[in-house]
Formats: structure tokens, sequence, C-alpha cells
């Protein structure tokens, strides 16, 4: 069975004097349920959950990520659990439990063997990089740029995939594949709504 430890931190919120914040789930999940503030880094990573939730506001907007072993569950009731861009380490698995948890990031980038699993959700952001990682769960992101699927050789040989629902509201919508003869192989709906 999983365990998730509440952690409420600080007299309702958590906001860190370093450029860099960590938070790791060492030996339990970990369940921050008060107000996140700040603008340095923060690094989210396993190998147990760590989930953002409650009805507090946060207002993280830097830039986050979540490391190889790292399983993070965004459920914030009263809006975004994160406003930042976001990017999914090598292996890393980040898991949107409602409409909206990531805010508008200006890029969602997916490494190698990572998976965004949409659990059927929403989300809207500006750019998603998928590079050997994967989109699952159906869902729908709607984008307001581009695509860019890629594979790094030296890391990895997966190929980027989608299983959701795309709308690319651009009015120049780019979508790329780059590095040699890498592709992106997709399932569901791709609209181009600019």
């Amino acid at each position: 069975t999983r365990q998730i430890v509440s952690l409420t931190v600080g007299p309702g919120e958590f906001v860190p004097k370093s450029a860099y914040t960590i938070i790791e789930a060492r030996e339990n999940a970990v369940n921050l349920t008060g107000s996140l503030h700040g603008d340095g880094h923060w690094l989210f990573s396993g190998p147990h959950v760590v989930r953002i939730s409650g009805p507090a506001v946060n207002d993280v907007s830097a830039p986050a990520a979540v490391g190889g072993t790292g399983i993070l569950e965004l459920d914030k009731s009263s809006g975004p659990a994160l406003h930042g861009p976001i990017t999914l380490k090598p292996g890393a698995i980040l898991r949107p439990l409602r409409d909206g948890q990531l805010g508008h990031p200006r890029f969602i980038s997916v490494g190698s063997g990572a998976d965004l699993q949409m659990g059927g959700h929403t989300q809207a952001g500006e750019n998603l990089g998928l590079y050997g990682g994967k989109v699952t769960g159906g869902g729908t992101l709607e984008l307001e740029d581009y695509i860019h699927g890629g594979i790094d050789f030296e890391v990895s040989t997966l190929v980027p995939s989608m299983a959701a629902d795309v709308r690319i509201t651009a009015t120049a919508p780019k979508f790329f594949v780059s590095v040699g003869e890498g592709r992106l192989d997709m399932t569901g709906n791709f609209t181009l709504d600019p």
C-alpha cells in the first residue's frame, strides 16, 4: 500500500530562500498542501510520489523539474499547482489530477522515457518539447505555438509519442521533428485553430 505523508509547510506557506529548492520523497510519499512561493528553481524527485494539493494558492512561476525517478502529482483545487516552465527529466512522471494544473507554462519539456500522464485532463501552454518522452492518458493539450519532437540519440532511441488531443491556436503554428530520422507518433485529434 502507498502511504501519503501530509506535509503542511510553515504557517500555511513555504517560501524558499535559496536559488534551488529540492523536494525529495525518499522514504514515503510527500503531500505539499500549503502555499508554495518563490522565484528560485524547483526540483521534485522520488522514488515516491510528491503531490502538490490543497486549497491554498501557489504562485511558483520559476522553472520546475521532475527528477528521473520522480513522480509529481498536481491536485490544487484553487488553481494551478505550478505556473512556470517545467522539465520532465529522463524517466520522470508528471500526473495532473485536475485541468489546468500547470497554469500556462511557456514550455513543457518531456525527456527520454519521461511520461506526461494527462489522465483525461486539459492543459494549456505555449510550447511542448518531446525528446524521447511521451504524453499519455488522453486529455487535451492546448498549445499556442509549437510542438518540437526530437530524440537525443546519446541518451535514448525512444520515439516520442502522444496519445492525447492537441489543439494549436497560434496564428502561424509550427510542428517540427529534428535530429536525423526522428519521428513523432501521434494518436488522437490534432487541430490547428488559429
